[in-house]
């Protein structure tokens, strides 16, 4: 439990700084899960042609 309120407020803090350097946040943005890494390198892996 003290896991889940540490990784909460981390997110929270990470959201706000976004806020403050100008990025559009929404409250919702931190229940959303993270993509997995597969699916991270997949999106800016680039495919010779």
């Amino acid at each position: 439990m003290r896991y889940t309120q540490n990784l909460h407020s981390r997110v929270r803090r990470h959201l706000a700084s976004l806020r403050l350097t100008g990025f559009d946040t929404q409250p919702a943005d931190a229940d959303k899960p993270s993509p997995t890494r597969e699916a991270v390198l997949a999106k800016y892996r680039t495919t010779p042609r």
